[in-house]
């Protein structure tokens, strides 16, 4: 996990600004490839980060319900 709860999370605040910039579509699809992330989780909290996110190509759908969608990272 490369961002999660507060206390649990190292360099807290840094992760959740770039996180939620790559959300809200201000970060390039790189910013993935220099992360140690593996998958990308779009459900009901990152809709209220961004309704309209688009996956960049370099995610590949690997489930997806109504609620939740799971992309693996092509690196």
């Amino acid at each position: 996990m490369y961002f999660g709860h507060e206390m649990e999370t190292l360099y807290f605040d840094k992760k959740q600004a770039e996180v939620f910039a790559y959300y809200e579509g201000r970060s390039s699809n790189e910013w993935l490839t220099q992360t140690p992330v593996k998958w990308v989780i779009y459900g009901p909290y990152e809709v209220k980060i961004n309704n309209n996110f688009v996956a960049g190509e370099n995610l590949s759908l690997v489930y997806e319900n109504e609620t939740v969608k799971i992309f693996k990272v092509i690196k």
